[in-house]
């Protein structure tokens, strides 16, 4: 939209840097919600800057929320491949076991919770690991590992 001022009509995109610009954007069709077009404009961001992690998770949930499942993994794989220490980062986990929740991919959503809980062993980071172990039990039960899936969240109420 433009604004008018007294001397010429000034377009309010034209004040905003072209990421700020991005980024409204992105929030815009968010909020509509319209998921596929916020990661159409997300990607944008994640090509512009593909060391800015934070975008490259507005991808992933917005991703999610279009149900583009395959496109979601994808970019949690595209992640994992970044130099060190990028692709380390917890949250690569904690995206891709939500991906593996919204798919009911039980198998991968373990595997992400335990990598996870490895990291926040590390990081010494308890909240995270409580999260982790609680992320673990829901699979766990389903592949008849009850003792394993209680003693998850027996740990994980300790914390």
């Amino acid at each position: 939209r433009c604004l008018s001022d007294w001397s010429s009509d000034v377009c309010s995109s034209d004040l905003l840097p072209r990421e700020q610009q991005l980024r409204v954007e992105a929030a815009y069709y968010r909020l509509q919600p319209s998921f596929a077009r916020a990661a159409e404009v997300l990607r944008a961001l994640v090509t512009f800057y593909p060391d800015e992690l934070d975008y490259r998770f507005l991808l992933i949930d917005a991703l999610n929320e279009a149900g583009l499942y395959r496109e979601s993994v994808a970019e949690i794989a595209a992640m994992r491949a970044l130099p060190a220490p990028l692709n380390q980062d917890p949250r690569i986990d904690w995206a891709d076991m939500k991906t593996a929740h919204k798919q009911t991919d039980f198998p991968r959503r373990l595997s992400s919770a335990r990598a996870l809980e490895a990291k926040a062993r590390g990081l010494h980071a308890d909240w995270l690991l409580a999260e982790a172990l609680l992320r673990e039990a829901g699979p766990l039960a389903r592949a008849n590992q009850e003792s394993q899936a209680y003693a998850a969240l027996t740990q994980a109420r300790e914390i």
